[in-house]
């Protein structure tokens, strides 16, 4: 009587089928990683810029009504951020800039941390530009520029001609 080995194992062609088709699959795997990392760092972005300008319009909102004359918006502001502790910047400085609240355009600059910084070089990752307009032209009649001031805020990273927010809030003395 006549025994039959049954084979284990694979052939060297199925062999070479599995290491093409995981091959393929590393590539296309590989492929999509610089696509999830540029939307990660875009993200990250968006997301200090939002924080960065809020910071800077909580510090204008809360002096824009003066204690002198009631009637007038406060002609001057601190722009003033304290450093924190939990943040990861080794020795962060305070930013303290003084802001006209009767008309000027301002550029800082900020770190990966959010902290302002009182001019902008390509160092920083963040160019703020803070721009006041009393009575714009496209504000709605009646607008009086003593009770409140247009307040135009972009917020660029790098690339800084590609990625940028721009923010806009009227700062009334109210």
């Amino acid at each position: 009587m006549k025994r039959f080995r049954s084979k284990t194992g694979f052939s060297l062609v199925e062999v070479v089928l599995a290491i093409g088709v995981i091959g393929f699959a590393i590539v296309a795997i590989l492929g999509v990683l610089p696509v999830g990392l540029s939307s990660s760092h875009s993200s990250q972005g968006e997301t200090r810029a939002t924080q960065i300008a809020q910071d800077i319009f909580a510090a204008l909102s809360t002096q824009a009504r003066t204690t002198v004359s009631p009637t007038t918006l406060n002609p001057s502001a601190v722009v003033n951020q304290l450093s924190t502790s939990g943040q990861s910047t080794p020795n962060p400085t305070a930013f303290n800039q003084n802001v006209a609240l009767t008309g000027g355009t301002y550029t800082w600059g900020a770190d990966s941390d959010g902290n302002l910084k009182s001019s902008y070089t390509l160092a920083l990752p963040y160019k703020v530009t803070v721009t006041i307009t009393l009575d714009p032209a496209t504000s709605p009649t009646p607008f009086n520029n003593g009770y409140a001031a247009t307040v135009a805020i972009r917020i660029a990273w790098q690339p800084i001609n590609q990625n940028y927010r721009d923010f806009t809030r009227v700062i009334t003395k109210y």
